[in-house]
């Protein structure tokens, strides 16, 4: 959990550069150099834990997979490693890294909110960059009143699930770890003993279990890809299996391509509409338009009556010169 912490926070705060650390190729190399990791910090118990032979006839179990008694250094070894170093690196680290994140977080959130400002509905906003040079004093206080942080509820959705999938990596994991400090091997355990270290390690691995059933309801990205892994796949292939069946394979190779393509462009254009927002940038001053006072004259009709005599008087002028030539 740690790890998407910090992924939600570069792709916030470095989202040109998420693109270069937070892909397909890298997360494989990451999964695999966590997997090593994990192996070689709990190879040890490869080495430490033998077979031993009970020598207990009430028993019907002859043998028992535990620490031999002659090996104190590895008991020793092993208590200090199963309660404080696994304390500090799985449970203190981790929490450290998801709180700081997620403060981030929603530092960033509410910052990216006092700069949006919404219409008298409430549905359109744009963003505003006021240099403090520029702004007078008397629209200064105008702005502090407007600048009163209007969270969506998907804001505060997100803020609620920060911090309470933060803290309930702490209120259930950690109490597994702090009854191993108590309860290390070479101490009889009592049967409450034991019921107590089983509850708790339930509890633990619920908290890592229950963060599929959080996605799957809260993320809409993460239930199409789960949908596409369990059904799209299938249903390809029974398509794919009825058209060797009944036809040839090349006839439909070239309908495959292209509703493969259409289908990629599609969801691509899906995508890309959830994801665009229309925004207004005022960096700018707009000069204050001057209205100008524009009268029409309308012309009496004794004028118009007189340039049309005029002009009437030009025709028979130019008549008469005519007859006479």
């Amino acid at each position: 959990m740690s790890r998407t912490k910090e992924d939600r926070f570069i792709l916030i705060y470095c989202p040109s550069r998420s693109k270069r650390y937070c892909n397909i190729h890298k997360g494989k190399w990451f999964v695999l150099i966590s997997i090593i990791v994990v192996f070689i910090a709990n190879g040890h118990i490869l080495y430490g834990y033998e077979k031993i032979y009970l020598k207990d006839k009430q028993s019907d179990v002859l043998y028992d997979c535990n620490i031999r008694e002659e090996n104190i250094f590895y008991k020793n070894l092993f208590h200090f490693y199963d309660s404080y170093i696994e304390s500090i690196f799985l449970i203190l680290i981790p929490f450290s890294v998801m709180f700081i994140c997620s403060l981030l977080i929603i530092f960033q959130i509410i910052q990216t909110r006092k700069t949006i400002r919404y219409n008298k509905k409430g549905r359109f906003y744009y963003y505003t960059f006021y240099p403090r040079e520029t702004i007078p004093p008397t629209f200064r206080k105008t702005l502090k009143e407007q600048r009163k942080i209007k969270l969506r509820d998907k804001d505060i959705q997100l803020c609620w699930m920060l911090i309470g999938t933060t803290f309930t990596f702490l209120i259930l994991c950690l109490p597994t770890e702090i009854n191993d400090i108590y309860n290390y091997t070479g101490r009889e355990r009592s049967c409450f003993g034991w019921f107590r270290k089983i509850i708790l390690m339930l509890m633990q691995q619920i908290y890592y279990a229950g963060h599929f059933y959080i996605y799957t309801l809260t993320g809409q990205l993460f239930r199409k890809h789960l949908y596409a892994i369990f059904f799209d796949q299938h249903h390809h292939q029974a398509i794919s299996t009825r058209q060797n069946n009944f036809f040839p394979t090349g006839v439909f190779s070239g309908f495959n391509n292209r509703y493969q393509h259409r289908s990629n462009t599609m969801n691509y254009n899906e995508e890309s509409k959830r994801s665009t927002m229309t925004t207004n940038f005022t960096n700018t001053t707009t000069p204050q338009l001057t209205t100008t006072s524009c009268e029409i004259h309308q012309i009496p009709s004794d004028d118009i009556n007189t340039s049309n005599e005029s002009s009437q008087q030009l025709l028979l002028v130019s008549k008469d010169n005519s007859d006479l030539h």
